[in-house]
């Protein structure tokens, strides 16, 4: 089998892909070798165990845990149908969309590096810089070529890790980097979020589930991983009781896979639950084998696997009732503008970046965050988004002010609604030291960067005031750079705490952006809490015209470049569609 395409044969895209792993030995089913990515954890031989319990007739996947993406690869490039892939790691997503985006160029700057460990040395201490924040990689390509070096020639593999030495072999090292620059998924996206975010969005939809394995009680597991084993982030105090709930709640199907333990199998034992088993190569290729495993009597690296897969059915046919004029009609109404404005500016729109705010890229390799609408939802944030982006950790004591918001509010949206005064009580203070804390001038641009821009990594807002409806050919795109964007509303904005104007209202419930050229509030960060799904989560958002009236009102220079495109301050000189 070709790793990279699996050839035709007769059958749907589930019968071809399955016939093309089954395997005569011990297992079922052969590795499927279609990632350009090592991955600890990563389900590269899972992905016939895995795939065979989706729908025959699965039209579309969304995975909230893609990490090495095997099974997203799998599914979109041999059953050819759309993934919607997600992951909380920034750095880790960042690799994707540069991957899916340029892969020739990836592996051009990646080839510039010896694989030697004097040169791994110096890759990994900038990108330690980088994921300390203390010395920020800014160019998206230089970033992902960071991380893949780092994390694919390491021993594990492992973020930050050390240089495995079967890597230091030149034409092995080659063969992984020609993967990177043959590499092509086009029904592939992958965006940075968390589950919180992002399940409730996609609740029609069938899931494939792999999250961070169960720690506590009978777990085989002891030890997180993720992105390292040294600093598990993203494994520990991980929700699993609210991945648990939403899952139930959840319309569309799943497959979840999970460690085996009795946690695990009492929380989800209205599902359908198979034992798997297949081997984990975290390590293996190396010759050492720890003092613990020697204890055991174990001779090699090879790890067995403790694997439930955990299935929720669903009626496939009745999802298709939507027609599909309908179904187009909805999809192309949620991208339009971004389309629009693509086609204005000879550029195209960023695959699966809705939650990175690079939207469209430009001619000149510059992202454009396209704003529409009449309040642009900036954020909405969970917990586990505000304690591990490492943006946001670096804006003063924003993001742990912002937890502490959350946690004004009980665990659940029951003893929310049976006590109500008691949580607005408890957010007052927080409130008001998140506004004392976001008025520190410094604080305020960095939040403004981060919320708008992604901490600088796109380049423009591209605005568009009228409805996704509008005729195309009548659209008009107004263009400000990110430096003029943020000096603008930093000058502008009063940061105020919302007052309680009618009864059962109380003081210092929000923070309010208050524009002082227009006399009026034009933004809102707030503690949303309207519902079971959407709780405990901070909002971010802004009136779409209140703020394009104090750019439009800010700068002096602008410039009409199409009868549909308007350039403004910085954008006048900086933006150019290609001659």
């Amino acid at each position: 089998m070709n790793p990279r395409l699996i050839p035709d044969a007769a059958g749907c895209g589930k019968e071809r892909l399955l016939a093309a792993l089954r395997s005569p030995g011990k297992l079922r089913y052969r590795r499927y070798n279609g990632s350009p990515l090592r991955y600890a954890g990563g389900k590269s031989l899972a992905v016939g165990d895995i795939t065979e319990q989706f729908p025959d007739n699965l039209e579309r996947l969304v995975s909230p845990f893609s990490g090495g993406a095997s099974v997203e690869i799998a599914v979109a490039k041999e059953w050819g149908i759309p993934v919607q892939g997600y992951d909380t790691f920034d750095i880790l997503t960042n690799y994707w969309q540069v991957q899916l985006a340029v892969p020739e160029q990836l592996a051009e700057r990646i080839a510039q590096w010896e694989p030697n460990k004097a040169v791994y040395a110096e890759v990994k201490e900038r990108l330690k810089g980088h994921w300390r924040g203390d010395a920020p990689i800014t160019d998206r390509l230089e970033l992902a070529a960071h991380y893949w070096f780092n994390h694919n020639l390491s021993y594990g593999p492992g973020f930050l890790g050390w240089m495995s030495r079967i890597y230091q072999e030149p034409e092995r090292a080659r063969r992984l980097m020609d993967k990177v620059r043959t590499f092509q998924c086009p029904n592939l996206k992958v965006d940075c979020g968390s589950f919180e975010e992002t399940l409730p969005q996609h609740r029609q939809d069938f899931l494939y589930c792999d999250p961070p394995y169960y720690l506590d009680g009978d777990s085989r597991m002891f030890r997180g991983i993720y992105p390292q084993r040294n600093f598990p982030v993203h494994h520990r105090n991980f929700d699993h009781a609210l991945l648990r709930d939403l899952l139930r709640q959840h319309k569309g199907g799943f497959v979840l896979s999970y460690n085996d333990c009795s946690t695990i199998r009492e929380w989800y034992a209205d599902c359908r639950i198979e034992e798997v088993a297949w081997q984990y190569t975290l390590g293996q290729g190396e010759t050492r084998i720890g003092k613990n495993r020697v204890e055991r009597g174990d001779q090699t690296n090879v790890k067995d696997s403790h694997e439930l897969l955990i299935i929720k059915e669903v009626d496939m046919p009745r999802r298709r009732a939507m027609t599909s004029a309908h179904a187009s009609t909805v999809k192309v109404s949620g991208h339009r503008n971004e389309e629009d404005f693509a086609s204005l500016i000879y550029g195209q729109v960023n695959q699966g970046s809705h939650l990175d705010k690079k939207d469209v890229i430009d001619a000149q390799h510059r992202f454009h965050s396209v704003k529409s609408g009449t309040w642009w939802q900036i954020f909405l944030y969970g917990r586990e988004r505000l304690e591990t982006n490492t943006i946001l950790q670096g804006l003063g004591e924003v993001a742990n002010i912002m937890v502490a918001c959350l946690d004004a509010y009980p665990a659940t949206y029951a003893e929310y609604t049976a006590d109500k005064l008691t949580a607005k009580l408890n957010l007052q203070p927080q409130m008001r030291l998140l506004r004392a804390e976001l008025e520190n001038p410094r604080v305020f641009r960095a939040f403004l960067e981060k919320s708008l821009f992604d901490g600088g990594n796109a380049d423009y807002l591209s605005v568009f005031l009228g409805p996704a409806n509008h005729n195309p050919q009548e659209k008009v795109f107004h263009i400000f750079h990110k430096t003029d964007v943020v000096d603008a509303l930093s000058r502008d904005i009063t940061l105020l705490n919302s007052k309680g104007r009618r009864a059962g209202q109380m003081d210092a419930q929000k923070v309010t952006f208050h524009s002082t050229m227009h006399g009026k509030n034009i933004g809102e960060l707030e503690d949303r809490h309207d519902s079971p799904i959407h709780y405990r989560e901070m909002k971010f958002r802004l009136n779409a015209r209140d703020v394009f009236a104090v750019l439009d009102s800010s700068l002096n220079a602008r410039s009409q470049v199409t009868p549909q495109l308007k350039t403004y301050g910085r954008a006048v000189r900086m933006f150019r569609l290609p001659s």
